[in-house]
C-alpha cells in the first residue's frame, strides 16, 4: 500500500498528467492518460520524467513500457533508487526472481547511502519476500 501511495504521489506531481486528466475528463474520454502525454515525455531527457511515465505505465499494467521507461531513467540518473524499485516490482510480479532481487539490492544500497532508513528497510522487506 505504501508503494502504491508513493506511485500515486509521483503521478500527481506531474503537471502534464494533471492537464491530461483534466482534458480526458472534460471530453468524456475513457483514456485517463492520452498517448500525447507519453509522446511529450518520451522526447524529454529528464530522468524524473521517465520515472513518472514509467509509474503511469505501471499503474496501467503496461509493464513492457514501464520497464523501458525505468531503464531510461536509470541510464540518465543511476543513483536514483525509485526506477530500480519500480522495475523490481514488475520483475517480481513476472516471477523473474533473480532480476527482482538484483534491483531491490540496488535499491537498498542506494537508500542506505542516502540515509533513507524507511525505504532502506522497505527494500530489505522486498528482498526477504523473494527469499534473498
Amino acid at each position: 500500500m505504501l508503494l502504491f501511495n508513493r506511485l500515486i504521489l509521483n503521478l500527481l506531481s506531474a503537471s502534464l498528467l494533471f492537464t491530461s486528466i483534466s482534458i480526458a475528463h472534460s471530453t468524456g474520454s475513457t483514456e485517463a492518460i492520452p498517448s500525447s502525454f507519453y509522446k511529450s515525455i518520451a522526447q524529454s531527457s529528464n530522468a524524473e520524467a521517465f520515472l513518472k511515465q514509467g509509474n503511469a505505465r505501471y499503474t496501467k499494467k503496461d509493464f513492457r513500457g514501464a520497464i523501458a521507461d525505468y531503464n531510461e531513467a536509470i541510464r540518465l540518473k543511476p543513483d536514483d533508487a525509485d526506477p530500480y524499485y519500480g522495475r523490481g516490482l514488475i520483475k517480481k510480479e513476472r516471477g523473474e526472481k533473480q532480476e527482482a532481487l538484483a534491483d531491490f539490492r540496488k535499491v537498498a544500497e542506494l537508500f542506505q547511502q542516502q540515509g533513507n532508513t524507511e525505504w532502506y528497510n522497505n527494500s530489505l522487506d522486498r528482498i526477504k519476500e523473494l527469499g534473498g
